[in-house]
């Protein structure tokens, strides 16, 4: 994250946008023109401005010097006396998808395994599948994770890798369906125990490529959530079971992650149910201003607090105070904790601005 006055005077910034943008503590109180950024992005004068003058978030997809690829966002930042006090700007690790995608543009003509930098981050992993759900390529950091051989995982049908650990009747019936049709799934949790690693809570998602020729071909990602911020509240849930108020912790894409039995009882959502929806669509929140004027003061300060509208499973209309605080991991934000009080039925007359 890092902010700026409506001078494009840089105000702050974390350790992550330290690092893609090249930054050091000095550069607090420097215009953010005269630096020379990583990031390749020719208009981002013209971008920020735009942002600032029409009170309008914009996006988009940009690659630094390195070959990293980001989601830029840049949302107008607006003080609690409703005036614009310059903006913050977000970048999110896409390099991923971007990876799967272009490789397989390059790649006819080629071997599958060659085609694709299967390489990805320790705890995230990629498994390329054929539309028989047979396993064609995978990264070499799954099996040093998982403590498998080249011989147990390739050529092999998906669903038999190490005795059918990796999988479940939801994933295998998403995986006939993106097979079938190219429709994409994301947010399949279920735990499994593993033979000298224990149980592993993991998140699958499979996405169709078109490979050209006719030829399709499924991208599979597995991530090992077992330690990741939403698991550690999930492991904490009989403390936070015991609060009172309505707590949901949401993913960096306001996707949910967690929520007490306060919450289910208030919102009438089982987590089951609601896990991985986007929470303001799920609750069809009416902000106070706007969802990126919101979220621009919360990634900003790191702290937000106010009411908010809610509509519940069952249709009714409530009004709550809520507190929204970052969660950092190696200092950079990770997830969103929301603590929610009800304070009333909301009235019709109520002046919030949908998302």
């Amino acid at each position: 994250m890092l902010m700026l006055d409506n001078e494009l005077v840089i105000r702050r910034f974390t350790s992550q946008a330290r690092e893609i943008f090249g930054l050091i503590p000095g550069d607090v109180g420097r215009p953010f023109l005269n630096i020379n950024p990583s990031i390749e992005i020719p208009d981002l004068q013209q971008m920020i401005v735009q942002v600032i003058s029409n009170f309008t978030a914009v996006e988009r997809d940009v690659r630094d010097r390195t070959g990293m690829w980001y989601q830029l966002r840049i949302l107008p930042y607006r003080t609690l006396d409703n005036k614009v006090d310059g903006c913050v700007m977000t970048l999110v690790d896409i390099s991923k998808s971007k990876q799967v995608e272009q490789g397989f543009r390059r790649g006819q003509g080629e071997s599958q395994s060659r085609a694709i930098d299967l390489t990805s981050q320790p705890r995230e992993f990629i498994l390329v599948l054929d539309t028989q759900l047979q396993v064609s390529a995978v990264g070499p950091a799954f099996y040093n994770a998982f403590q498998l051989s080249r011989e147990d995982v390739e050529n092999r049908p998906f669903k038999e890798v190490d005795g059918g650990r990796w999988t479940c009747p939801k994933f295998e019936q998403a995986l006939e369906e993106a097979a079938k049709t190219g429709k994409p799934t994301e947010d399949i949790e279920f735990e499994q125990e593993f033979p000298n690693l224990g149980k592993k809570r993991l998140r699958l998602g499979v996405r169709a490529i078109e490979a050209g020729g006719g030829m399709r071909v499924l991208a599979v990602s597995i991530a090992d959530i077992t330690d990741h911020p939403e698991e550690i509240f999930r492991k904490q849930a009989t403390i936070l079971n015991l609060i009172h108020d309505a707590v949901l912790v949401r993913d960096m894409a306001d996707r949910l992650r967690f929520m007490n039995h306060v919450a289910e009882e208030l919102y009438g959502w089982k987590i089951e149910e609601a896990i991985g929806a986007v929470t303001h669509d799920l609750l069809k929140t009416q902000f106070p201003q706007s969802v990126d004027r919101t979220t621009a003061a919360l990634r900003g300060e790191g702290f937000w607090e106010g009411k908010l509208g809610h509509t519940t499973k069952r249709g009714k209309k409530i009004l709550v105070a809520s507190r929204q605080a970052m969660l950092e991991e190696g200092g950079r934000p990770v997830a969103i904790l929301e603590v929610n009080r009800v304070l009333g039925v909301s009235k019709e007359k109520h002046k919030a601005q949908r998302a």
